[in-house]
């Protein structure tokens, strides 16, 4: 079935339904079907070049593709399944839908200006959603990988689950942007590292606003490489976290059941974290700063400026060490690894009972490790 007009609307009241392909096009004008477009056996095309595409109910193609492109223009849509592929593409304009199922990838993306509001976007292979200018609203995408790029965004953009495989061959879920805003992140399969990537806006390694995951879960650990941050917040539900790189412009808060970490770029204050370290955009062109934070509340770091370990370390911020004095012992002192061993508390939620060491020797994890020999210092009260 196919209906064309250079210049005008294509306007259907009711159900249209055919066995093989469903092509609509309009160069001016609207697409709009009252109730469904489905597809028993070929593949549903819907394309304007200016104009609105508005469907009353679902798109379904049983055994084929979904492809809705607007050129300028909105989409409006209930629900969109495709046995196959389903991509809903604008380039200036909005996105409005209910649950998008594709048997293998989906995308729905707004290439120049808009917004993207729906309910769940899965696949069974790639889920990519994307938007160059404006903010994502969603409850849940799924798929084997995730892609969310959110670029030029702004505080109100928010994904309220996160769900994709650990694949162990590259990265599993990456996302862009000025706020990148997560409620729950989890792996649905596999027994891998469960591999995360978070970017600013222009693959600019800071995110300027905001990075938090309000739960992560992943029995395996999980992995990122890089993790720059205006301000940030990530709560472990499961497993052990990986950051090869943190560095944060006002506080970025890391925390588990057992443990939690500030890491502050402006001056640290005391904010009720047990351990507080300093890590501003004055050392972005030194070594990587890493942080591990296992399970049991282990915590260990490298080429960090720890300030405040509780009641154990009589030399840092508060006290007689300054800054100065701190970066110097990072810079040239045979220290630099600290492990922070909360496994030795007698009495978990009250003052810190175990010692904090400077371990220059580092750890196991996803194929970490060091050739020093094992140099430990007690720095014990």
């Amino acid at each position: 079935m196919q209906l064309t007009a250079d210049q005008g609307d294509i306007q259907v009241n009711k159900d249209v339904q055919a066995a093989k392909d469903i092509a609509m096009t309009t160069a001016t004008g609207t697409i709009t079907v009252g109730d469904a477009v489905t597809s028993t056996r070929g593949n549903v095309e819907l394309k304007v070049g200016q104009g609105d595409v508005t469907v009353g109910k679902v798109v379904q193609a049983d055994n084929g593709s979904i492809g809705v492109q607007v050129g300028t223009g909105n989409i409006v849509a209930a629900d969109v399944t495709a046995k196959v592929n389903a991509n809903m593409t604008v380039q200036n304009g909005n996105i409005r839908m209910h649950d998008v199922t594709a048997g293998q990838d989906a995308t729905v993306s707004s290439t120049v200006q808009g917004s993207i509001n729906a309910h769940n976007i899965t696949s069974e292979g790639i889920t990519y959603v994307a938007l160059n200018q404006g903010d994502l609203f969603l409850n849940l995408a799924e798929g084997k990988g995730v892609l969310l790029k959110m670029e030029n965004n702004t505080a109100a953009s928010k994904v309220n689950q996160v769900l994709a495989e650990a694949s162990g061959i590259g990265t599993d879920v990456a996302m862009t942007g000025n706020f990148i805003q997560i409620g729950a992140m989890a792996v649905k399969g596999g027994d891998a590292v469960f591999e995360l990537s978070a970017m600013g806006a222009g693959n600019q390694k800071l995110i300027s606003g905001n990075f938090s995951v309000e739960s992560l879960s992943s029995a395996s650990g999980t992995h990122m490489p890089t993790l720059w941050s205006n301000r940030g917040y990530v709560h472990v539900d499961a497993g052990a976290l990986l950051l090869d790189d943190v560095l944060a412009v006002d506080k970025i808060h890391l925390d588990n059941a057992q443990t939690d970490i500030a890491i502050f770029g402006r001056t640290p204050t005391r904010e009720g974290e047990q351990l507080t370290y300093w890590n501003n955009l004055s050392l972005a062109d030194s070594k990587a700063r890493s942080y591990q934070l296992d399970t049991d509340g282990r915590v260990r770091t490298h080429s960090t400026v720890l300030f405040d370990g509780g009641m154990n370390l009589y030399k840092l911020y508060g006290d007689n060490l300054s800054v100065l004095d701190m970066m110097n012992e990072r810079e040239t002192g045979r220290h630099g690894v600290f492990t922070f061993e909360r496994r030795m508390f007698t009495e978990p939620g009250k003052r810190l009972q175990e010692q904090v060491i400077f371990d220059p020797k580092m750890w196991d994890f996803v194929g970490w490790q060091s050739n020093e020999e094992e140099d430990v210092v007690d720095k014990e009260k």
